[in-house]
Order: C-alpha cells, then sequence, then structure tokens
C-alpha cells in the first residue's frame, strides 16, 4: 500500500489520494493510476514524474508507467515549463470531462467488444436449430439492451461537443436547461440534453455501473456459452 508522508501533502489531500485508489481499484483500476491521477488533480502547478514518485513514494518505473496509462486515458497531459526540459504533467479538472472520458474509455475497451461478441452469438443462434427459442429470444433481448445504451452513449458524446469545457454544461444546468447564445454549438442537434440535465447525470451514472461489472459478466456469460457448444460438438463415448 502506498505511504504518503503527512509532512509532504496536507492529511486531507492525503486521504483524498489513498481513498481515490481504493477506489480505482474496485473500477478495476491500478491503484498506482489512480493515486497518481488525484494527486495531479488537486496539484496547484505541474508535476514531473520525480515529484510524483516522491510525493507518494512510489518507484519511479512504476510512476512512468502509470503516466502512459493516464495519457492514453486523456486524464492528464504534459505541459512544457520554461526552463525546464523535464515532461511536466497536469490532469483534466473538469469533473464532467474526467467522467466522460473515463467511460467512453471503457466503453471502447469493454462494451464494444462484448457488444460485437453478443451480435455473433445471436446471428449464429439465428441459423441453429440446436438453440431453444427462449434461449434465442432471450440473447436477442440482451443484445437489444447493449444496442440501446451503445447507441445513447453515442448520443450523449456528440452532445457533449456542444458544450465546450464545461462552461456552457454548467450555465445550462443553473439556468434550468436553457444554453444561451454562444455557449451551445449545434445546440439544435441535441437539444433533449438541455430538457433535463438531471437525467444525463443518471446516465452516466448507470453506464459507469454497468461498465464496472460487465467484464465479468460477459467473460462468464460467453465463456459458458462457447464451453457448452464445445461439449455438445464433442464425441460422446
Amino acid at each position: 500500500m502506498t505511504e504518503i508522508s503527512d509532512d509532504i501533502l496536507p492529511l486531507p489531500v492525503a486521504r483524498f489520494i489513498l481513498y481515490w485508489g481504493d477506489l480505482g481499484g474496485q473500477w478495476g483500476v491500478n491503484r498506482s493510476v489512480a493515486q497518481i491521477h488525484a494527486l495531479l488533480y488537486v496539484s496547484e502547478r505541474p508535476l514531473t514524474a520525480d515529484e510524483i514518485a516522491a510525493k507518494l513514494t512510489l518507484a519511479r518505473s512504476n510512476v512512468s508507467n502509470s503516466i502512459k496509462e493516464l495519457l492514453n486515458w486523456r486524464l492528464i497531459q504534459r505541459v512544457p515549463m520554461m526552463g525546464d526540459r523535464r515532461d511536466h504533467f497536469t490532469a483534466e479538472t473538469d469533473v464532467w470531462e474526467i467522467v466522460t472520458r473515463i467511460a467512453a474509455g471503457r466503453k471502447a475497451r469493454e462494451i464494444d467488444p462484448a457488444e460485437a461478441a453478443l451480435k455473433a452469438c445471436v446471428a449464429q443462434a439465428e441459423g441453429d436449430n440446436s438453440v431453444a427459442p427462449v434461449a434465442r429470444d432471450r440473447l436477442k433481448a440482451m443484445l437489444d439492451f447493449v444496442e440501446t445504451m451503445s447507441d445513447d452513449h453515442s448520443t450523449q458524446a456528440r452532445a457533449d461537443e456542444a458544450y465546450p469545457h464545461g462552461s456552457g454544461r454548467h450555465q445550462a444546468h443553473q439556468l434550468g436547461g436553457k444554453p444561451q447564445g454562444h455557449e451551445v454549438k449545434g445546440a439544435a442537434k441535441c437539444a433533449w440534453i438541455s430538457k433535463d440535465y438531471s437525467k444525463i447525470v443518471h446516465f452516466l451514472s448507470v453506464t459507469i455501473h454497468m461498465i464496472a461489472v460487465s467484464g465479468g459478466f460477459w467473460r462468464a456469460t460467453l465463456g459458458m456459452n462457447w464451453s457448452l457448444r464445445s461439449s455438445a460438438a464433442s464425441p460422446k463415448d
């Protein structure tokens, strides 16, 4: 477990970093990755990898690998510093952006492959008389649900582009969901978001929860499916 010295970071900040690391572990994210993200999120200035390693008492190699992962998730970025050739890093601080980027990244890594596998299962089941009608119907229902959630997520991502850097989103919420003037680009294409902002927040929370639990479910379900098919195809003694 990472030890954070109280004389390096204020106690509330240290507690937040440790908590964020634990939360990341529950979401399937490496603890060190989550802690580095938390440190950069609350940092008042960009930090170097050496500074991150010192503050979190992590191995330099661990920090380097974690930074690469955070860059891939687009949760942090490199920033140039005058007179210093070392890489400095800062985190995205718009909470909405953080949530949507995490949701989009996990969707691409977990939900999209699961949707593709489900489509293959449904297509094969349609032409396989050995598959019971009830199983075929339930597979189709599951695929319909996943496709609906996936489409809604894509629609939300397009709508989110209408609110650059969070300012338009926040103002729309504060004004009762009514975007003002140039704050929103292409608002006519995504007017649904202005009607009920709370539904969007609820949708994101449901999506993140679904993503968090989906990985093991799909692996178990699809693994069982192929195991049963293999057993049925094997010659019996």
